[in-house]
């Protein structure tokens, strides 16, 4: 069933993405994952961009499960240091919870308990008792209950990019970002379905497995195998290849014109999804296009 474990690792990269994005209203303080067994990253996605006499870094992360301060090795940190300004997708400090529940409430007259089987209804009250009263759970968007599951199954520490964002501000660096949290939480709503959710319930264990796996492939800096994922994700099936292009293609895209103007400056850190920068539509093929030289 290759295409469909595909389809879950795409959607559980949906909701990893989205938990980072949403890590500045969603508190981490029960953060309880052991680092007993700390794994070093052994080859990070890390490239210079250069035009000219200007130069910068492009830094891909993972937004989940590598504690940024103590795995990512010296080089990265090295490069951040150096630089003058750091670079991410949007500001968690602008996200309020009174704003994110606009974008997480179904609109009036749907519930969730309508949308899905009665058995994953079910399911899904008791895996998330205690999380989610379960009156606000049956009004709530798929997108944000699949954020909710995940935080159920994995304990978090502060992700890779906000570990960065508060290095940037506590050395004071010029801060930039991508995009607007909003778009980021609108693209994130419209490709993930109560079908997506209910097969993330079904599936967890794999889910869970295949999140581990992930996570390794992102250790080893295995460029290729990542690829080779990506490439197998977009030939899956029309709807799939949209809802990549939403999340990836469409959003680099839209990065160019505020990222180009960051860089030009020059001696910048740019710390995004590691997926952005892999592809023939990804960053580092936009900014070869734009007149950089990515190395």
């Amino acid at each position: 069933m290759p295409g469909l474990t595909l389809r879950r690792i795409a959607n559980h990269s949906i909701v990893i993405f989205a938990l980072s994005l949403l890590a500045g209203c969603i508190s981490q303080t029960t953060a309880t994952k052991s680092f007993v067994d700390l794994q070093p990253v052994e080859k990070p996605f890390l490239w210079k961009a250069k035009k000219g006499t200007r130069q910068s870094w492009l830094f891909g992360t993972i937004h989940l499960g590598i504690d940024a301060e103590r795995e990512l090795p010296k080089e990265v940190w090295d490069a951040f240091n150096a630089s003058d300004c750091f670079v991410m997708e949007a500001n968690p400090a602008d996200i309020t919870m009174s704003e994110v529940a606009k974008f997480a409430y179904l609109p009036d007259g749907q519930r969730l308990s309508k949308l899905v089987k009665p058995d994953i209804y079910d399911r899904l009250k008791k895996k998330l008792n205690g999380t989610i009263p379960e009156s606000l759970l049956d009004k709530s968007q798929p997108w944000f209950v699949s954020i909710l599951l995940l935080r159920s199954g994995h304990s978090q520490n502060l992700s890779m990019d906000a570990a960065m964002l508060a290095r940037a501000k506590q050395n004071g660096k010029q801060i930039y970002f991508l995009e607007d949290w909003r778009d980021a939480i609108k693209d994130l709503a419209a490709v993930t379905s109560a079908n997506d959710l209910t097969e993330m319930l079904k599936n967890e264990g794999q889910l869970a497995k295949e999140l581990d796996e992930l996570i390794e492939t992102y250790r080893s800096g295995a460029e290729e195998k990542i690829v080779q994922i990506l490439e197998r994700l977009y030939g899956n099936t029309k709807s799939n290849r949209a809802k990549m292009h939403r999340l990836i293609d469409g959003r680099n895209l839209k990065w160019m014109p505020p990222l180009t103007a960051a860089i030009a400056k020059g001696n910048c850190f740019v710390a995004v999804g590691a997926g952005h920068y892999l592809g023939d539509k990804s960053l580092k093929v936009l900014l070869g296009d734009a007149g950089w030289v990515v190395l």
